[in-house]
């Protein structure tokens, strides 16, 4: 499993609440299997992090990270993270945006800054831009400067058939240890 951002951002703000995070289109074919969330200074609340078709305007995937979520660690920090039901395929050209629900006085997170794809980014995908507003409606506001990003919510992909096969060596392997 690989995280699509490299890194995380020093945390900036936590005056706002609703939807912030990231508008993208996929260079390829693409297995989604977890979404998350920075870890920053103060992490103390749930976060519910959402991707959006941009076609129809729904929600495919949603996931709730907070401090006790799994930690993936990047280069300078880590993503509280939790895998979908089920993995995503995002097909190759399809546009996406990634969200997390934010709350003025709550956690901080990064805000408004620049990412250069192939070093705090992996290339599977471009950033077009930020959207943001309130909860539970598809983000009305968006932001169409490349490669600008909120808060640096990231999803997770990986080989599904791997990730499947793994799963099964280790009951295998319990399997036995238990059988013995």
């Amino acid at each position: 499993m690989q995280s699509f951002f490299k890194m995380v951002n020093p945390p900036t703000r936590n005056d706002y609440s609703g939807l912030t995070g990231i508008e993208f289109t996929t260079n390829e074919d693409i297995n989604v299997l977890a979404l998350g969330r920075p870890v920053t200074i103060i992490f103390k609340q749930d976060h519910t992090v959402t991707l959006w078709s941009t076609g129809d305007k729904k929600v495919i995937g949603e996931v709730v990270v907070g401090p006790n979520s799994k930690k993936f660690k990047v280069e300078n920090g880590d993503y509280a993270y939790e895998f979908l039901k089920s993995p995503l395929k995002l097909p190759k050209g399809e546009t996406y945006r990634l969200l997390s629900e934010e709350f003025q006085g709550g956690d901080n997170w990064a805000t408004c800054y620049m990412v250069t794809p192939g070093k705090e980014i992996i290339d599977i995908a471009i950033i077009n831009g930020i959207p943001w507003g309130p909860v539970g409606v598809y983000p009305p506001n968006f932001d169409a400067t490349p490669n600008k990003v909120d808060i640096g919510c990231t999803f997770f992909y990986g080989d599904t058939t791997k990730a499947v096969t793994r799963s099964i060596e280790k009951l295998c392997i319990t399997w036995a240890e238990i059988k013995n």
